[in-house]
């Protein structure tokens, strides 16, 4: 059976001196060519060295193309140890249905010979992303959040908090993830329909980060099974405090 996508890609290289901190994101574009609507499940970058899989990076997609319509998908990814310098061969993958089209390609890495240099950030135990969407209607719930953690020693990572001019914003979110110790994912109504939500999912799942989902409207991707905060706008503190104690419990068994 012929695939119901074409698939093309753009890869942005990274940019930044240290490995750990480098980040960069592949733009695929798909285009719709069959006659029925798709729904993409899922896309995928994966990185290989010879025969292996080293790494893999995904972002959570959940989307419904119709005919001949043309969609892009944003996926992130972070460069690591397992990186060469020189070429670095990646797959690009689309996941629907039982169909999981392909498109290959490769990345070019400036840094002389051997192994590129690692630089980890550091960590307290005491850090918590909080991945949430940009609606007014959310800001609320964030703040709420913010202020119990704050409260109880923790230290909430807000983006809009730790503005940094000039920089490059994803590669920002990136190295927010990757310090915290857990990542909060406020999945409202306006969450589910966030590109940006989604990418900090996948980013925090590549970094295999604990995620504390807390929900307003029914789970999708990498929190499908995955237990949960309910999210009550009638009962906020409580559900707060819920979100709080699961905090404490997971820091605790760390």
């Amino acid at each position: 059976m012929d695939a119901p996508l074409d698939i093309s890609a753009l890869l942005d290289k990274p940019d930044s001196q240290y490995a750990y901190f480098e980040h960069g994101w592949v733009d695929v574009t798909v285009k719709n060519v069959s006659g029925n609507v798709v729904d993409v499940v899922a896309a995928n970058v994966i990185f290989t060295q010879g025969n292996r899989q080293v790494q893999e990076f995904s972002v959570d997609c959940n989307l419904q193309i119709s005919a001949g319509e043309i969609k892009n998908i944003r996926i992130c990814f972070a460069v690591g140890a397992w990186a060469n310098a020189g070429i670095n061969v990646f797959d690009i993958r689309i996941e629907y249905g039982k169909t999981v089209p392909r498109h290959s390609g490769e990345m070019w890495l400036e840094r002389g010979a051997g192994r590129i240099a690692v630089l980890k950030s550091e960590s307290n135990g005491k850090r918590v992303f909080v991945s949430h969407s940009n609606a007014p209607v959310d800001a609320s719930v964030v703040e709420r959040i913010r202020r119990k953690l704050s409260a109880m020693g923790f230290e909430p990572y807000i983006a809009e908090d730790d503005p940094k001019a000039g920089d490059n914003l994803w590669k920002k979110i990136l190295c927010g993830i990757d310090s915290s110790d857990l990542v909060i994912v406020l999945w409202t109504e306006k969450g589910a329909e966030s590109c940006d939500v989604r990418e900090e999912v996948g980013m925090a799942v590549a970094l295999k980060k604990k995620l504390v989902p807390v929900v307003e409207t029914d789970p999708a991707g990498s929190l499908q099974g995955l237990e949960y905060v309910p999210l009550d706008r009638k009962d906020l503190k409580k559900s707060i405090v819920t979100v709080a104690e699961r905090i404490v419990y997971l820091q605790q068994r760390a």
